[in-house]
This record gives structure tokens, sequence and C-alpha cells, in this order.
């Protein structure tokens, strides 16, 4: 009886992991998505952090360039709130 409840239990688990490597991962593109954006729209920024690809650039300040930085903020936010709604660890 015990070796049936300790296979249904790690069965379980493998499951829940699956679902959350998923997530994971999901996560990790946006994340890195967020980071590449970011870094373009601020070279000075990516400079700093020793990214060279953006030396020759400086930050666009201008009210088109604040309002397309607003815009893409709100996807990402958007994006990160997505999989929390629709994602459950639970759906197989």
């Amino acid at each position: 009886m015990k070796v049936v409840i300790t296979a249904g239990l790690l069965l379980s688990l493998s499951m829940l992991n699956a679902a959350a490597t998923s997530q994971d991962d999901a996560f990790q593109k946006i994340a890195r998505d967020y980071i590449e954006q970011y870094l373009q729209a601020n070279p000075e920024d990516a400079t700093e952090l020793g990214d060279h690809r953006f030396d020759g650039q400086l930050t666009d300040y201008s009210s088109d360039a604040q309002a397309k930085d607003l815009a893409t903020q709100k996807e990402f936010r958007d994006k990160l709130n997505s999989p929390v709604r629709t994602m459950s660890i639970f759906a197989f």
C-alpha cells in the first residue's frame, strides 16, 4: 500500500513540475524580451551594464518615444498577467 501511495505522490509531483516548467519558460522569454527592448531604448544604461551594442546611440526623450515606451511597458505588464490568469498548474 505504501508503494502505491508513494508512486502516486511521485507521479503527481512530476506532473506539477512539468506545468511549472512551461510557466517558467514563458516567464524567461518575457523577461529576455523585456531586457532586450529596455537596453535598446536606453543605450546609456546598456553601456553602463557592459553591453556595447548601442554605444553610438542616445536615449530618445521625445514625447513620441515616451508614449511608445509607455505602450511597451503596458504590453509587457499584460503579458506577465496573462499566463497567471489563463494557466493553472492543474490544467493538463
